[in-house]
């Protein structure tokens, strides 16, 4: 068994591309004698049709050109069977090629997978069939519609539709009827081969089925994704409905401008350089001036406003995804770096908007001069026509494998560079960190290693464009020297004029650079659905922590209950914070949460803020669930004054003022007054520009204690009804802590608002309603400073150690002023 999978894997299989979530049932569990019955039928369907499709077309043909078929054997004189405009010779070749193609592709594929006894490896040939068979389509009809408009022509130039004309109408809309439907049904049984195999290897070759299982789930998930992606791009787009419509239009025009300057050059050297014409040069000239200055002034209106529609659709796309992330909750951040999602906010952004705007505007304009082309060039001659078109299917090839790669490539790129940002941001967010723990070494070190994984993608991205490039340069010239080389064996037999023969290069030199195009298109609509895929990822996340409370009721009184709550980060889900912790506080109590550094304190905090969700238990506010609450509500109730405050980059009053909108907004006068409480009214005084000085990125132009004293003006002026104080003054140098420490007193003292206080100076526990002490997560004491002191459990250990600390700094400076003075 296991041989088997391994001679499996060593053939090289690879697997067919899944169809659409939805669009089939999954045929992997199903009887194998109800899996062989239904594809049975439809291979019979299929086959039932093709014969139908090929009698149906076969008469639609017999019935206008029987008269002409004694000439079929005889190759010489097919000009007098076949004319492009009114002739159904092409559709019943077209018929016979398609109708071939398929029934051959179907019996290789039927004949690989039932030819082993575990179902057979299934070849490239059949995984390539369903990508050929779809680029088949197009080419036909491409065909079908450059031969509908040579026929509508034909009518508009002779008057009313003969009946030739009209069955030829009737060939042609049966043809592309039955083209659709021969590659529906084809495609759909492919896909029952292909279950065929895997439920054939699901018992035999248990894990090479896994294996085949997960490629086809990461597969159609990669097309859903993208689906997915281009939805939600139409979605952004539509807005611009009417600036695209307009594009659009003005795309036609300018395509036609193209066609017609190819045509009138033609016209010009015919009349100019061998009639000798001059009034006849002059009017092509004349002809081919308007036919230039109509091609630039609607290109350059084109290019406009596809312009205008990416820097739109950019903007919306950017507003929405800052939203999304302002609505995320806090586990999401401590997941996720800030540098990554800076680059999917700047980046990635941009290139998605940019490359769909810019390869959509190429891809209009490169289908019209594609369809257009076509058209004139099977009008003026269909043999030249056919010989242009040998390197087709050669540059589709060739686009098609570069543009898998360039996808797969530009992701990993993508990631690299986002790896790379992640650490810059981090580095450059704690410069005095880096520079003070002597990292910069480490942290150039770090950002080499990304940026040589980015420059490896890099370069290989690059080799493979070369080669891409050159092949793509080739193709086109090699169709067009053969093209020439029979074009010239034309002209000397009198089949095709001078100026039809120039015309008819500079034709295949705008399809093919038409095909170029659409080459570039598909890689960069790769590249921009592999960043969509990343940012409409983001826009459509559903953040974990739901925030659909409504109640906003008149007042919040501050009663604050947690029954039996307990919780663990998002970042470490083995690690238990609080276990089965309960704590009853009542309206304007100050409470005081003590205990060793990771016992809990700060994340109790946090959940009152409801930055997080407890795990088990409940949290509540006035007896109400804290999850009914409002979110935007609940924030303007609570201030938080932490260790380390954040400032923004704005000047100190918008600081102060910050998340208060309008009738909550402060004056002046209440700014002024918050700030005179927090003891900071002296030094912002003192300032150039007083409260209008801008603090810099992150309050930098400041110091920590103006900082934090800024931070306690801005818990101030919200009036919350409940304070909340996390280790404010820890990281503060004693002079500094003085200052704020009485802020934080004349802010507890002068209300009654709930306060909620971690902290380790003495003085503010002692004045504590209730000290409660926290240990591994979980409830260890709780009383007064008198009544805990007196247990002499826990917190009498931590405050006789504070004590002896202090006791042991004040000999430490009372030894050195001994030194210093000695020393004098």
């Amino acid at each position: 068994m296991a041989r088997e999978g391994d001679e499996a894997r060593r053939a090289g299989y690879k697997q067919l591309a899944p169809e659409p979530a939805g669009k089939r049932n999954d045929a992997l569990g199903e009887e194998p004698g109800k899996l062989d019955a239904r594809l049975g039928r439809r291979r019979n369907h299929l086959y039932l049709w093709l014969a139908t499709d090929l009698v149906l077309v076969s008469l639609l043909f017999l019935v206008p050109e029987r008269t002409k078929l004694k000439y079929l054997s005889r190759f010489k004189l097919w000009d007098r069977i076949y004319d492009f405009d009114t002739s159904t010779l092409d559709l019943w070749l077209v018929c016979l090629a398609r109708c071939a193609f398929s029934a051959t592709g179907i019996l290789h594929t039927w004949r690989k997978v039932s030819k082993s006894k575990y179902g057979g490896p299934v070849t490239p040939v059949s995984e390539a069939l369903p990508s050929v068979m779809f680029a088949l389509t197009c080419l036909s009809y491409v065909f079908l519609f450059a031969k509908f408009v040579g026929v509508v022509y034909g009518v508009f130039k002779r008057g009313l539709p003969a009946s030739g004309e009209a069955w030829l109408l009737l060939s042609i809309l049966v043809t592309g009827a039955a083209t659709c439907k021969e590659y529906a049904a084809s495609r759909d049984l492919l896909m029952l081969f292909q279950d065929k195999w895997l439920d054939a290897i699901r018992v035999s070759c248990p894990e090479l089925h896994e294996q085949r299982v997960s490629e086809l789930s990461k597969k159609r998930e990669r097309r859903e994704k993208d689906l997915k992606a281009l939805k939600s791009l139409y979605r952004f787009a539509k807005v611009d409905g009417h600036i695209l419509v307009v594009a659009f239009a003005c795309g036609c025009i300018a395509s036609l401008g193209t066609v017609s300057i190819s045509y009138y050059i033609g016209k010009v050297v015919m009349f100019g350089a061998h009639e000798k014409n001059p009034s006849k040069a002059h009017a092509a000239l004349t002809k081919l001036l308007v036919a230039v200055i109509t091609c630039a002034v609607f290109t350059s209106i084109r290019g406009g406003l596809f312009t205008l529609s990416c820097a739109r659709l950019n903007s919306r796309i950017r507003g929405r995804l800052l939203k999304s992330l302002l609505r995320q909750e806090q586990g999401f951040y401590d997941k996720t770096r800030t540098g990554e999602l800076s680059s999917r906010l700047n980046t990635d952004t941009t290139q998605m908007s940019s490359q769909i705007s810019l390869n959509i505007n190429v891809l209009v304009r490169s289908i019209v001069q594609i369809v257009f082309v076509i058209g004139i060039m099977l009008w003026t001659s269909w043999n030249l026509t056919m010989v242009s078109f040998t390197m087709v299917p050669v540059s589709a090839a060739i686009a098609h494998v570069y543009g898998r790669f360039y996808r797969k490539i530009t992701k990993e790129t993508q990631n690299a560079l986002a790896a790379a940002s992640g650490v810059a941001d981090e580095a450059l967010a704690s410069m005095s960190t880096v520079k003070s723990m002597a990292g910069e070494d480490i942290v150039s070190s770090a950002y080499d290693e990304k940026l040589q994984k980015y420059l490896h993608l890099q370069t290989k991205e690059s080799g493979a464009y070369s080669l891409y490039a050159s092949l793509t340069i080739f193709c086109p010239n090699a169709a067009m020297l053969a093209t020439l080389a029979y074009g010239v064996s034309l002209s000397l037999d009198g089949k095709i004029r001078g100026d039809d023969l120039y015309s008819f290069i500079l034709y295949q030199q705008t399809l093919g650079s038409a095909f170029q195009y659409l080459g570039d298109i598909y890689s960069g609509i790769s590249a921009a659905l592999g960043a969509a895929d990343k940012v409409f990822e983001l826009i459509t996340r559903t953040p974990e922590m739901q925030v659909g409370g409504t109640l906003r009721p008149d007042a919040l009184k501050g009663r604050i209950d947690l029954e039996n709550v307990s919780f663990r980060y998002p970042t470490r889900p083995e690690t238990t914070v609080l276990d089965n912790f309960s704590l009853k506080i009542s309206p304007g109590e100050v409470v005081a949460l003590v205990g060793p550094s990771g016992s809990g304190k700060s994340s109790i905090i946090k959940l009152i803020e409801r930055l997080y969700d407890p795990e088990k238990g409940q949290l509540s506010l006035d007896g109400t669930s804290i999850c009914d609450y409002d979110r935007r509500w609940l924030a303007r109730k609570m201030a938080l004054v932490g260790q380390e405050p954040v400032l923004f980059a704005c000047s100190i009053r918008e600081n102060i003022a910050y998340g208060l909108e309008g009738d909550e907004k402060p004056d002046m006068d209440a700014i002024v007054e918050a700030a005179k409480c927090a003891n900071a009214h002296d030094f912002i005084e003192d300032l150039q520009d007083g409260y209008d000085t801008e603090c810099g990125e992150k309050g930098m132009q400041l110091s920590g204690g103006q900082k934090q004293r800024i931070a306690i003006a801005r818990a101030i002026v919200r009036n919350p009804s409940i304070l909340l104080l996390d280790e404010a003054t820890s990281a503060l140098d004693a002079e500094s802590e003085g200052v704020v420490q009485e802020a934080i007193d004349n802010m507890i003292t002068t209300s009654s608002r709930t306060v909620v206080v971690v902290a380790h100076r003495l003085s503010t526990i002692q004045g504590a309603s209730k000290i409660v002490v926290v240990k591994n997560g979980k409830l260890e004491e709780v009383g007064t400073h008198a009544e805990l002191y007196a247990k002499e459990g826990l917190y009498y250990r931590l405050v006789r150690k504070q004590l002896r600390g202090m006791s042991d700094s004040v000999t430490a400076m009372a030894t050195s002023s001994s030194s210093l003075n000695e020393l004098a």
